[in-house]
């Protein structure tokens, strides 16, 4: 079990106020300090192996990821294959090993988990969340062997949602990070998006704004459970986070894709609720503005 020394030095580091760059090496030390002291059970091993990989990714040190990632790999592999997805749920960490030069690795660990990995209500949401980071694989790189990838991971996903997703509390969430992808995809394949495309997306992205009128104080079940936990993965999404992440990235798709005007229209709709943004959206948006002012 994880001891209180454990959990109060993580959470201190996770809320405390340091330097970002300091709390990720603050937490990598924990954890592989951890690894050598504590009576972990296997998923706590694996919660301590996936935090060092996310704060290696962080501190965009991809060969100790790599060797971190190599004995996460070995510990997941000598446990029920349903955890497999665990190991590929997070597009940070494969980002940065693709920066390593480890490609390869990540991919067949993504291809080992779809071909491996049971498909039950257990693992239905990591598994959503693996596929999610393999869709990401040509955005961020954009070559032939990760658009096959992004491609099947497009698929996965697809069948995900038109099949067990269908009745999932996040569904909405899930079904416009689909299409927010996509359109990501074909941005970087240098390829138009459909109306079709433009118009399923439309009929998502609409019970999403609906969400913005929930409970903003509505905790994320998620975070009643430690970062990157089995159990996190498993957890609901409050409406008013579905709304907000969903709806913003949406609208970051649309600009980059060149879709101004529609993007603006879903901004317009989303100010009067007041929502925080970060300079990487304002800049989006001021972008938007002026190519709409210049027509």
């Amino acid at each position: 079990m994880i001891s209180e020394k454990i959990k109060n030095e993580f959470f201190k580091n996770e809320t405390g106020r340091i330097r970002v760059k300091e709390k990720n090496e603050k937490q990598v030390v924990l954890l592989r300090e951890a690894l050598r002291t504590e009576q972990f059970t296997d998923e706590e091993i694996g919660w301590a192996y996936w935090n060092i990989s996310d704060n290696l990714a962080l501190l965009r040190k991809s060969e100790e990821q790599y060797e971190n990632h190599r004995l996460f790999e070995n510990h997941i592999l000598n446990m029920d294959k349903k955890y497999l997805h665990w190991l590929t749920s997070d597009n940070t960490q494969m980002n940065v090993l693709y920066m390593g030069g480890h490609e390869q690795f990540w991919n067949e660990l993504y291809k080992y988990a779809c071909e491996k990995s049971p498909k039950s209500a257990d693992n239905r949401r990591i598994r959503y969340e693996s596929h999610r980071a393999a869709a990401t694989s040509v955005v961020l790189r954009g070559n032939s062997i990760n658009e096959n990838i992004s491609r099947f991971a497009f698929e996965n996903m697809k069948t995900m949602l038109d099949s067990e997703l269908l009745s999932d509390y996040n569904y909405n969430f899930y079904r416009i990070t689909y299409f927010t992808l996509f359109i990501h995809m074909n941005v970087q394949m240098k390829a138009e998006t459909d109306d079709k495309i433009l118009d399923e997306s439309y009929l998502t992205v609409i019970p999403l704004f609906e969400y913005l009128q929930s409970d903003r104080n509505e905790p994320d079940k998620n975070t009643m459970y430690f970062l990157g936990s089995w159990d996190s993965f498993k957890s609901d999404r409050s409406k008013f986070n579905q709304a907000t992440v969903g709806i913003k990235n949406y609208i970051i798709a649309l600009i980059n894709a060149g879709e101004y005007a529609i993007a603006l229209e879903y901004y317009e709709k989303i100010k009067p609720h007041n929502l925080e943004h970060n300079n990487y959206f304002k800049s989006k948006i001021e972008l938007a503005e002026i190519n709409v002012r210049g027509k």
